[in-house]
């Protein structure tokens, strides 16, 4: 026998609410998240456009290089882009759409299990954003967890062929299935199942043998750059660490100032680690393998995980693990709660539960948002990398190779050919694997541009374009003497002034763009304090695209400690005006005359550093006196 779990079907009421659960919290995600695409989504996103276009699953036309941890994300996204379809649109729908496939894939799951309310309970959560999974918007991870439940839900029916194709699918979607595909054969062994085992194992083999001897032949390893590049960024002890300190941040949005504070995400993951091990309890003492083969999967791929030490930051490498274990806590609660919980009435509560999850995922996801829109990675995508692709492309740059830390916004945005730092997305330069802590100088020769986030000069280039976010464009002099007549007609035309504001309709605020390290910016207008324990915080914080129709402008700060601040006035990426001010305990107000430059479109920027336990108040930009 190989499960003594009672396994009857959910009462078909049960099936449509996790259906109608799946869809509700999907669109509510769409609705709020959309525009928050992942960075290092769009370097899968970028072969898929290729492979669209014809040129093949590649990063880079011409490059064979695996630079795309996930072959199967990058296929399904090429297809609609084949047809015509917006790249960044079929990216967003079909993460949405994953994300219903997930919470459906892992309600069914437990509905198999015999807790039909647990079911509609994970779900739930999916919508509640537990997981987090909405801060990788774009990322192919609740596709390769929902293809992963759907091939448990299939060996819990014994449709062993299917659940061989599924979890075929699943290791295209990320490796890390083959560790759970293990785990399946293991139980179905120590049932005896052999039948089982050959049935799924041909079929695995038949959906994964192609794209295995594919990428071999084409790349020369079936091994994405991903994984070599993340290896051993840190002990493994100090990833064991971080995975168990990390955990509420990795489960719930912890960040202060909105969703869930840190200890209440604490409490919740203490709270479903207790239910998570009932679950398993529960299901070694029913000797329910192959519903067991599960957890035992997640624990083979967070040993790989310690043994190879990707890196803390890199959270949705343990996600699935994560989810493995919400599935878990909610069988075991809902095993705990099964005796008292039953009849018409729990059925009208668990509705109106319902209902207030959905209606509370609302409010969560809104404020979720508006934390995600002052990071690096918003603002980077909405601000500082369209302004260095117009750039690029204008100048015809793009037809140079730039090295840069962000290869997925900048490929993408600008088709310039790119050498990535980390190693992700092409092969590292032997400089970064020397020390990829400093990579100011020795830079590969086959680098025309370089794109820093530091106000360094490397030697041998020249400065050529100032971004957002503190980005500084390099160019190596022979390069930038090449194109200096497309750089300066660049600078003399305006960008579209149906994208500016006019100064003399008020004033524009100041807001803060990048700051580093670390990331703790408050809103536009609010005091942002650095802590005691922190010794500096360099910051950009710069108006919208102006317009400016008034010869003077004046700025305004407020600050009650001292600071030291550069003002920039910056038109089409060059500095045309900056002062320094020292800035004391008081408000502060500087005036320029602008009157060289009436009628163009520019950015006013402000550079500060400070030091330990500064405040200030970053504030407006008005027509001045």
């Amino acid at each position: 026998m190989i499960s003594a779990l009672p396994q009857a079907e959910a009462p078909d009421s049960q099936r449509a609410v996790l259906v109608l659960v799946a869809l509700v919290g999907a669109l509510v995600s769409y609705l709020t998240f959309a525009e928050f695409l992942f960075e290092d989504s769009y370097i899968t996103l970028r072969y898929a456009t290729n492979l669209a276009a014809g040129r093949g699953l590649v990063f880079q036309s011409g490059e064979a290089v695996l630079g795309t941890s996930s072959p199967l994300w990058a296929m399904l996204l090429a297809l609609p882009i084949a047809l015509g379809a917006q790249p960044e649109v079929v990216l967003d729908i079909g993460f949405c759409a994953s994300l219903a496939g997930l919470a459906y894939s892992g309600g069914r799951l437990l509905q198999r299990l015999g807790t039909p309310r647990a079911g509609v309970a994970f779900a739930v959560a999916v919508a509640l954003g537990v997981g987090r999974l909405h801060a990788y918007w774009g990322m192919e991870t609740p596709l390769f967890i929902g293809l992963l439940f759907g091939a448990w839900c299939l060996a819990l029916d014994r449709k062993y062929a299917l659940t061989g194709i599924l979890l075929g699918l699943a290791c295209l979607a990320r490796y890390e299935g083959y560790a759970f595909a293990v785990a399946l054969a293991l139980a179905l062994a120590s049932q005896g199942a052999w039948k089982g085992i050959r049935m799924g194992g041909l079929t695995l083999a038949g959906v994964t043998l192609p794209w295995l001897g594919l990428a071999w032949l084409y790349y020369g390893s079936p091994i994405p750059l991903p994984a070599v590049a993340k290896v051993g960024h840190v002990s493994s002890l100090r990833y064991f660490e971080r995975s168990y300190l990390d955990l509420p941040h990795d489960l719930f949005w912890p960040t202060e100032g909105f969703g869930y504070r840190f200890p209440i995400g604490l409490a919740l993951g203490v709270l479903m680690g207790i239910f998570g091990c009932v679950g398993v309890w529960r299901l070694i003492k029913a000797r329910a393998a192959i519903a067991a083969a599960l957890p035992l999967g997640a624990l083979f791929v967070f040993a790989v995980l310690i043994a190879f030490a990707p890196g803390p930051l890199c959270t949705w490498h343990r996600a699935p693990l994560h989810f493995v274990g919400l599935v878990c806590a909610l069988l075991g609660l809902g095993v705990l709660l099964a005796r008292t919980m039953h009849g018409p009435r729990w059925n009208g509560i668990g509705f109106a539960a319902v209902a207030a999850g959905l209606l509370g995922s609302i409010p969560i996801h809104l404020a979720a948002s508006a934390g995600l829109r002052n990071t690096p990675q918003y603002v980077g995508r909405e601000l500082a990398y369209p302004e260095i692709a117009d750039f690029l492309q204008e100048t015809k740059l793009n037809e140079t190779t730039v090295l840069t830390w962000e290869p997925g916004y900048l490929a993408f945005m600008s088709d310039v050919r790119v050498i990535d730092v980390s190693g992700l997305a092409t092969p590292a330069p032997a400089f970064t694997k020397a020390n990829i802590s400093r990579w100011d100088s020795d830079f590969p020769p086959e680098a025309d541009l370089v794109l820093l986030r530091a106000p360094n000069r490397p030697a041998g280039f020249e400065l050529i374009f100032e971004g957002s976010m503190g980005s500084w464009l390099f160019a190596r002099t022979a390069v930038a003497e090449r194109y200096s007549a497309a750089i300066e007609t660049y600078r003399a035309n305006n960008s579209p002034r149906a994208e500016a504001r006019r100064l003399s309709e008020g004033p524009v605020q100041i807001s803060p763009s990048f700051v580093g390290p670390p990331f703790v910016v408050g809103p536009p207008g609010t005091r942002t304090r650095i802590g005691p324990e922190q010794e500096m915080l360099a910051l950009t914080a710069e108006t919208p695209l102006l317009w400016i129709d008034a010869p003077r402008i004046e700025i305004e700060f407020q600050t009650s400690t001292p600071l030291y601040v550069q003002l920039q006035l910056v038109v089409r990426g060059e500095v045309v005006l900056s002062s320094h001010e020292s800035l004391g305990s008081a408000s502060t107000s500087v005036q320029w005359d602008v009157s060289p430059w009436i009628d163009r479109t520019a950015r006013v920027r402000v550079l500060v550093v400070a030091g330990a336990g500064a405040e200030a108040s970053f504030g407006v930009v008005k027509p001045g006196t």
